[in-house]
């Protein structure tokens, strides 16, 4: 006769869960925002999903201490061993209802809201890593090992979802971490470097299904109605800025741009003087340019916000970010300076509403351009040249524990969004990308694009009282 749970001691118990926990996977429903990417995984089969970091080393990295750090985090970080599927009982319906989403029948955010998708935590998983000889390579052979390597499809269904990569050279190392993005965001992707360079010491952050939880019972209380009602209000009547008829693929081009030392120092002197963050005038100058390009003077641009609704999420690792809008009627606004005053009151408002998963629950107006700033929250940044050219962009040289690295830009030729304008803060200057994809532009417009930009942010920043 089997014991009863009442007559186990204490240590039998935590025995029994941890053979339970062996034996079973956790379930649970997954974030709004992940059921929109598994959505768009779905109806964009091409590996548009897949985010990475490139890191060259200045020295070498011994592979089994690269290997077991990194192995470390997976198991630190449940998000790195999750897979994501549709009940049996659901995968009829969606499947049906993801056909009325290419005839236009049904809307993204009504499959999205429904929260059908479910996660799936596996108690362990072993690292995929591949170290490869590389000491006798070209330049150009190691890029295109890059990008065959972030290009590889992930199957969400099934582990693994990330893969790590080591290239080993005659002075260096090249290290390169792929994931789905599903699994992690940007922000992650910082937490991840730091943690191969110092690992982390103490009890593991809150897991993402945590965030999961902790999502799914904010979405019902009044302060999150509140939100839906002030998000309907501020987008009430705001027209579409897209393209018509887009068919959805993806294959992309881009141009790239720089905003110089002497223009950057200008633009953080007037971020002290008028109040307001580098992004506030990169969104002032694209929304203006928008305007003048597209003949619109009331227009919404998207951008992602990092959604760590409590501070005790900030080292944790999973897909937290949000996708929302920043809406600007430039007929009601007079010179540069009040247009970032304008928009400083916008993206405030935001912020303080950033946890209501807007673009994945409700019907909003559609817009294919976004904004995308990134910055390094803990950067130290080293001056000079550390090895020869590699043929890709740089993210700059950076000092950490292991010495100086360099972060590598491996870039695909698939964009998410139709047209992404992408900012890089460095020490000294700002990397800049317009991407589009290649049903949008062709590349003499998305250039016209870039020059209009510039032309507009170097007019802010030399004359703020000046009219648009």
């Amino acid at each position: 006769m089997k014991p009863s749970l009442e007559s186990l001691t204490p240590e039998q118990k935590r025995a029994m869960l941890a053979r339970l926990l062996e034996q079973q996977q956790a379930t649970c429903k997954t974030a709004f925002m992940l059921q929109a990417v598994y959505l768009n995984t779905l109806i964009q089969p091409a590996p548009v999903w897949n985010i990475r970091f490139t890191v060259r080393y200045f020295h070498k990295f011994e592979p089994e201490l690269l290997r077991a750090r990194m192995q470390r985090i997976v198991e630190r970080h449940p998000a790195l061993r999750t897979t994501y599927h549709l009940p049996p009982q659901h995968e009829a319906d969606y499947r049906s209802r993801l056909m009325g989403i290419r005839t236009g029948a049904v809307k993204p955010c009504e499959i999205n809201f429904d929260r059908l998708v479910e996660q799936r935590v596996h108690p362990s998983h072993a690292l995929e890593f591949k170290v490869v000889e590389a000491r006798d390579w070209s330049v150009e052979e190691l890029r295109l090992a890059l990008q065959q390597d972030a290009a590889e499809p992930y199957d969400l269904g099934r582990l693994p979802i990330c893969r790590l990569r080591m290239y080993r050279r005659e002075n260096e190392d090249v290290v390169q971490f792929d994931v789905h993005h599903i699994a992690m965001d940007l922000w992650s992707l910082e937490q991840v470097l730091a943690e191969l360079e110092k690992p982390e010491e103490g009890p593991a952050p809150p897991s993402f299904a945590e965030f999961c939880a902790w999502q799914q019972a904010w979405f019902s209380l009044p302060k999150a109605e509140a939100m839906r009602q002030w998000w309907r209000q501020q987008l009430e009547g705001c027209p579409d800025l897209a393209f018509p008829q887009l068919t959805g693929k993806a294959d992309s081009d881009s141009v790239s741009f720089q905003i110089g030392l002497e223009l950057l120092t200008l633009a953080r002197q007037h971020c002290k003087t008028y109040k307001v963050t580098l992004f506030n005038l990169l969104l002032s100058a694209y929304q203006v340019t928008l305007g003048h390009m597209m003949e619109r003077d009331d227009l919404a641009v998207g951008g992602t916000i990092a959604n760590r609704p409590d501070q005790r999420f900030d080292h944790s690792i999973g897909f937290f970010s949000h996708l929302v809008l920043y809406r600007r009627k430039l007929r009601e606004v007079g010179s540069w300076s009040e247009l970032w005053a304008q928009n400083r009151e916008t993206i405030r408002d935001v912020f303080d509403r950033q946890f209501f998963p807007l673009t994945s629950t409700m019907p909003t107006p559609r817009t294919d351009f976004w904004l995308l700033f990134n910055q390094f929250r803990n950067a130290h940044w080293l001056e000079g040249s550390y090895g020869e050219d590699l043929g890709m962009r740089s993210g700059g040289v950076l000092d950490g524990p292991l010495g100086p690295w360099e972060l590598v830009t491996v870039d695909l030729p698939y964009n998410t969004a139709p047209v992404l304008l992408e900012a890089f803060e460095r020490k000294t200057e700002v990397e800049g990308l317009f991407r589009y994809r290649l049903e949008c532009f062709d590349r003499e417009t998305a250039r016209r694009y870039v020059e209009e930009f510039q032309t507009r942010l170097r007019a802010s920043l030399e004359n703020p009282e000046a009219c648009l």
